[in-house]
């Protein structure tokens, strides 16, 4: 009975790491959407952020070398980023991503097309998170 209740203790705190450990990951890859350099003026004035005309990201006055960053424009990528949990008995899991038929232009997006350079930032906003990753999962901060 008592390695029962441990068991069940101990199954509950790897769930709770693997719920946060989803939702640092989740958190990231929406920052990564979100990031914003260029006013909507400048947009429409020189076209679009995402051209392959250049290697990365380069507008008169500013600009960044950052490939992976998504640039807002209509929110429909930022609100469709979406974290799925299964929790069960014996298994514990999260998925961090974008449905392809909420955003058509998706792969377009991640994997670029003929014109357009490819933005991996669901692969970035992983990488930035995976050290606060592992340190939950190994049972740090509060686990």
């Amino acid at each position: 009975a008592n390695l029962n209740k441990a068991m069940g203790r101990e199954i509950a705190k790897m769930n709770k790491r693997v719920e946060m450990a989803g939702d640092v990951v989740h958190s990231a890859i929406k920052q990564r959407a979100s990031l914003t350099d260029h006013p909507q003026w400048l947009l429409t004035a020189l076209g679009s952020p995402y051209s392959t005309r250049y290697s990365t990201d380069y507008f008169p006055g500013g600009g960044h070398k950052d490939d992976s960053l998504v640039h807002i424009q209509s929110g429909t990528l930022y609100r469709n980023i979406e974290k799925v949990t299964d929790i069960g008995e014996s298994k514990a899991q999260v998925a961090v991503g974008v449905r392809k038929g909420n955003v058509p232009h998706i792969d377009e997006l991640m994997n670029g097309a003929p014109k357009v350079r490819p933005r991996p930032f669901i692969q970035r906003g992983f990488s930035e998170s995976k050290e606060e990753v592992k340190t939950i999962l190994g049972g740090g901060l509060g686990g």
